[in-house]
């Protein structure tokens, strides 16, 4: 398996994974739908080596529950955290796929996870690792450093032949970066660049990231964002993976 960049094309749903239904696919993702969502069928090709039936996720810093419910719905026994409990709008939404029994949660600060070592088959999580910080009151502890803790802690709980199934933001091109700040999006937030990876990924024996996303889903109404996505996907192979704004991760412990 080699350490770079996968540019096979991507199909938005995963055969025999997640249900394919756009009402679905907008509760696991939330938010530019689109684009993120991208992150499924991605993911899903990592997902054949692991038993539902046996094999458990931890999923880190879930808000309002949508990875945790994608898991569910494919069989896996899942443990929803966030830094703080996760709320009852998670539940709610468990609860209305009729997946709630597979499902725990606790609080937990992807820092300092409060598990053993090698007790969790599959870590996932999504644009979580560029919004942390050493001391949570302090925003100025957003660094690589940090991240890369929470890279370790991912790689501790795992057992032997577990996967981080991650998806996080990028810094991408100039126009993406002045495009945050005028709209104010998620100001301090720390943005990956493509050339950190093999320090975040240092602890596993192997990864594969695909990029994706140079044009945002999330502006407009539907025709728009939908032309948005088709455009991303004409020119996805011309780009360089720099300048996309999205990184899906697939790392091997």
């Amino acid at each position: 398996m080699q350490s770079q960049p996968a540019r096979e094309p991507l199909t938005l749903c995963p055969p025999a994974a997640a249900p394919a239904s756009d009402a679905v696919i907008r509760d696991i993702i939330e938010w530019d739908v689109l684009n993120w969502s991208r992150a499924l069928p991605f993911w899903a090709e990592a997902l054949g080596r692991y038993d539902p039936a046996c094999h458990t996720v931890l999923a880190v810093g879930e808000r309002r529950g949508g990875l945790s419910l994608w898991f569910a719905l494919q069989g896996f026994r899942v443990v929803c955290t966030d830094i703080r409990p996760p709320g009852e709008a998670a539940r709610e939404l468990h609860r209305a796929y009729g997946v709630e029994g597979r499902i725990e949660y606790e609080t937990v600060d992807a820092l300092r996870m409060p598990f053993a070592d090698r007790c969790f088959d599959i870590v996932a999580c999504k644009s979580v690792i560029g919004g942390l910080k050493k001391v949570y009151a302090d925003p100025s502890t957003r660094s690589l450093e940090t991240q890369a803790m929470a890279l370790r802690e991912i790689h501790r709980v795992l057992k032997p032949g577990g996967c981080w199934l991650g998806a996080e933001n990028m810094r991408g091109t100039l126009l993406h970066r002045k495009g945050r700040e005028w709209g104010r999006i998620t100001p301090g937030w720390r943005y990956l660049a493509t050339a950190e990876w093999p320090v975040l990924l240092q602890p596993f024996r192997a990864h594969e990231i695909g990029y994706f996303g140079f044009l945002p889903t999330r502006f407009g109404g539907e025709r728009l964002r939908r032309a948005c996505y088709r455009i991303n996907c004409w020119i996805e192979p011309l780009l360089r993976p720099s300048w996309n704004y999205i990184a899906f991760i697939r790392a091997f412990k």
